[in-house]
This record gives structure tokens, C-alpha cells and sequence, in this order.
């Protein structure tokens, strides 16, 4: 476009010039026309004398207005050149703007292109940044993994370490629980399965209290020891329709004096009995056939007697004992063998 724009001035200079040579010639044409001008008035005046240069002046006059003629067709030409000249004048101008636009256009996106340059730089720096920060979280992960491999070790070997330590608490307790009888027993802990036996009870191997008759009340709070399997039992371990036997309760032959064991089992009732403060007994006794009906019905009352005053010495409330001997008339064997005579000889308790 620069090259067009300095054509177009070329030009422009070359029509102004012809323009200024043509107007010099017109000037020049015009003295000259009023030359011959007076030339002619001269020549009219001296008609005569001058007829023949007349007549070679109008061939010179026709050749001159051709002349002009063409000089006149040169001029159209060349206003028509100025127009056109002002036609490219402001061609030019436009180009001009046109140029200054683009050049403001240009010099824009220059500075678009610098500040993008700029951002171009920016960005290469932190993608380096960007580089490096990954190659360091890379690093870090690694190390984070190499972490994470050592704690779950770590933790292996801690759960491993808490398994034995905990098997060796476990041994150790066993190991003092076979040292240990924390109820006193004689039963070690490591095998009691009744650990809170009360002290100086009678236990089995198992630490426990022994249950004769497995219905679930042990023998020293059970006033029947041998109920039958299946027998629904009261709160003292007899069912309803059970008598009593004090199995163990004797006395010395012919008297009322208990034997020594008949007062553990005696002690034992008595504990019973206050435990279950509502039961009211009957002391019964019992003697075999042997000798007088008179004398065995006193001595079996007189042993019941004995009986009943033990259990109030030992804080059974008088008013929840009675007591009845019965001598011979109420045998539970055949008093016609020894062993038969002996389970005659016996004391019950009857629930009131």
C-alpha cells in the first residue's frame, strides 16, 4: 500500500506539472493570439497592402485556432487529469487513514503481542515451577509410600508384639490363678468355677458347693438332698409332699445327747431355716419297735424337743417350731432287720 500511496504522489506531481506547463503555453497563446490580433487590425487598415499577407494570415489564423483547438482538447485533457488528480488526492487521503488505522491497528496488536510474550514468559516460568513442584510431590510420594510400607510394618509388628503380650497376660493370669484362691476354698482360681464360694465351705475338685441331688441347690442350703430327678422343688429344695429325714442328726443310745457331726448338720438347718423366715417346721421323731410303745413315744418327743431347742438357740423364732414324738407308730422300713430299724430311728421336719 506504502508503494501504491508513493505512485500515486509520483503522479500526482507529474499532472500538476503538465497542469503548470499548460497554463504557461495557454498564457503564452493567448499574447500571442492578441498580436496577431492587432496584427489584423493593422493589416485591415492596410487591406490593400496587405492582402496577400491577410490571406497568409488566415491560414496562419486557421492553423492557430487548430493549434488551439488542440490546445483547448489538451486542456480538457489535463482538467480532466487534475480531476482525476483530485479524485486520487483524496483516494490518497483515505489510503492515508486507512494506513493510520492499520498503523494504530498494527502498533495494537504489537503491544497485544508483547504483553503476550510477556504472558508466554510468565507461564514458562511457573511451568517450570509447575515442573519442579511434581518432581518434589513425586519425591514426597515416594517418600510417602516408603512412610506408609514402614508404618503398616510397624503396625505389623505391633499388633504382633500386643498378640504376644496379651498371650503373656493371659499366661501370667492363668499362672496366678493357679497360685491364687480368692474364695479360699482350697480350689486354685484357674479351675474353680465357682470363684465366690463363701471361706470354709465344703467344695467339690470344681471349687463348687456339691448338689447332690442336682436341683439346683446345693447340698448346705438343701433340707432334701436326695430329691428324685425332675421334682419340682420349694425355695428349700423339697417338693411339696416330701418329709423331711435329718440324715446325720443321731444321739448317744437310750438319751436325747446329739452326737458330735449331728451338730453340723443342726447348724445347717438353722441357716436354712433363716434364710426362708417364712417356713414353719414341725420337729418330728421317730423311734423302732424296740422296748415299750410309752418309753419310745417319750424318747421320740424328747428328742424332738432336743432338736427344736437347738434350732432356737441358734435364732430360730420359738413361735415357727413345734415338736411331736411319734415312737413306733409311723416306721418307714421293716423294723424286723437291723438296717430296717436304724431308718426308724430317725427326726423329720414337717412344713406347717
Amino acid at each position: 500500500m506504502q508503494m501504491r500511496l508513493n505512485h500515486t504522489e509520483s503522479m500526482l506531481t507529474g499532472l500538476k506539472a503538465a497542469s503548470q506547463d499548460a497554463r504557461d503555453r495557454l498564457a503564452s497563446m493567448s499574447k500571442e493570439f492578441q498580436t496577431m490580433q492587432e496584427q489584423l487590425t493593422a493589416a485591415n487598415n492596410q487591406s490593400a497592402e496587405f492582402e496577400a499577407a491577410i490571406q497568409a494570415r488566415d491560414a496562419e489564423i486557421t492553423r492557430l485556432k487548430n493549434i488551439l483547438q488542440t490546445r483547448e482538447a489538451e486542456q480538457a485533457q489535463l482538467q480532466q487529469k487534475i480531476e482525476a488528480g483530485k479524485d486520487l488526492q483524496q483516494e490518497t487521503q483515505v489510503l492515508k487513514t486507512d494506513l493510520q488505522k492499520l498503523q494504530q491497528e498494527l502498533q495494537g496488536r504489537n503491544e497485544s503481542l508483547a504483553t503476550a510474550k510477556e504472558k508466554i514468559t510468565q507461564l514458562e516460568q511457573q511451568l517450570g515451577k509447575t515442573a519442579r513442584l511434581e518432581e518434589e510431590l513425586k519425591t514426597c510420594q515416594a517418600g510417602r509410600e516408603e512412610a506408609s510400607q514402614r508404618i503398616a510394618e510397624l503396625e505389623t509388628e505391633n499388633q504382633k508384639l500386643k498378640t504376644t503380650l496379651e498371650e503373656t497376660r493371659q499366661a501370667q493370669a492363668k499362672l496366678e490363678k493357679m497360685h491364687s484362691d480368692s474364695d479360699g476354698d482350697g480350689v486354685s482360681d484357674a479351675i474353680d468355677i465357682c470363684p465366690h464360694t463363701g471361706a470354709g465351705l465344703k467344695v467339690n475338685a470344681k471349687g463348687c458347693e456339691p448338689d447332690t441331688d442336682l436341683d439346683g441347690l446345693v447340698d448346705r442350703l438343701d433340707l432334701c438332698p436326695h430329691t428324685p430327678e425332675g421334682k419340682e422343688i420349694d425355695a428349700v429344695g423339697c417338693h411339696a409332699d416330701e418329709t423331711i429325714t435329718l440324715e446325720g442328726v443321731n444321739f448317744q443310745s437310750g438319751s436325747a445327747d446329739f452326737t458330735d457331726e449331728s451338730l453340723a448338720v443342726l447348724d445347717r438347718i438353722a441357716e436354712i431355716l433363716k434364710q426362708n423366715s417364712a417356713l414353719n417346721i414341725e420337729v418330728a421323731g421317730h423311734t423302732d419297735n424296740t422296748g415299750p410303745r410309752e418309753l419310745n413315744i417319750e424318747l421320740s418327743a424328747t428328742r424332738a424337743n432336743a432338736v427344736k431347742n437347738y434350732l432356737i438357740e441358734q435364732g430360730i423364732a420359738p413361735e415357727r417350731l413345734t415338736a411331736y414324738g411319734y415312737g413306733p407308730d409311723q416306721p418307714v422300713a421293716s423294723n424286723a432287720t437291723p438296717e430296717g430299724r436304724a431308718q426308724n430311728r430317725r427326726v423329720e421336719l414337717r412344713r406347717k
